[in-house]
């Protein structure tokens, strides 16, 4: 058949139309002039100096930066010496330096320095001593230590803490820098129809 399909049905013969049909729609494209944006069928624009989001404009005060639904002003942060501290080092708990020997091992109140005589004979005829198979150089000349951790400053050793950050007044420390957060000003977008081709 020209139009349709035979089918054998139990010896009864029918006809089926096969004809199909489709509809067909013209993609529709939209512009807009320069400097506007296309949202749908319409075009936006913003005031310079505020940023388009949806059919808003949003604009913050002058020295801050929009971020998310905020407007958010941000300057390092300042320091300063932890209470109860002294100096531009911040330094604490003052402790007596520890004496220890300038060279050599201290033992007692003396400092023994290894020579190299490797006799009795030779070492007491050089003037040192010989203490437990070796011969040593004797002397007292100490030098001042502070424990570890610490640091010098004067005849005391003191704990150096470090300097703590903080900000000016109606300021917020975040993240190691001072900020506020203002709301954000906002207005409708200038919207005209887009041009169809």
């Amino acid at each position: 058949m020209a139009n349709g399909k035979e089918v054998n049905n139990g010896g009864i013969i029918k006809c089926i139309n096969t004809t199909l049909y489709a509809k067909y729609e013209k993609n529709k494209v939209y512009t807009c002039p320069e400097g506007y944006k296309l949202s749908g069928t319409k075009c936006l624009t913003c005031p310079q100096g505020t940023t388009l989001s949806g059919s808003k404009c949003l604009s913050c005060p002058e020295g801050y930066k929009l971020s998310g639904n905020s407007c958010v002003y941000s300057e390092s942060a300042l320091e300063r010496c932890p209470a109860n501290t002294e100096g531009d080092n911040c330094l604490s708990d003052p402790t007596e330096p520890t004496k220890v020997c300038s060279s050599g091992v201290q033992k007692e109140d003396k400092c023994y320095v290894e020579s190299t005589e490797e006799t009795e004979e030779d070492c007491t005829a050089a003037g040192k001593t010989w203490e437990s198979d070796k011969c040593y150089t004797i002397h007292t000349e100490f030098k001042d230590q502070c424990p570890s951790g610490t640091v010098a400053n004067g005849d005391k050793c003191y704990k150096q803490n470090p300097k703590e950050k903080y900000c000016n007044e109606g300021l917020t420390l975040t993240d190691g820098a001072c900020t506020k957060s203002e709301n954000v000003n906002s207005v409708n977008a200038t919207t005209i129809d887009a041009t169809e081709k």
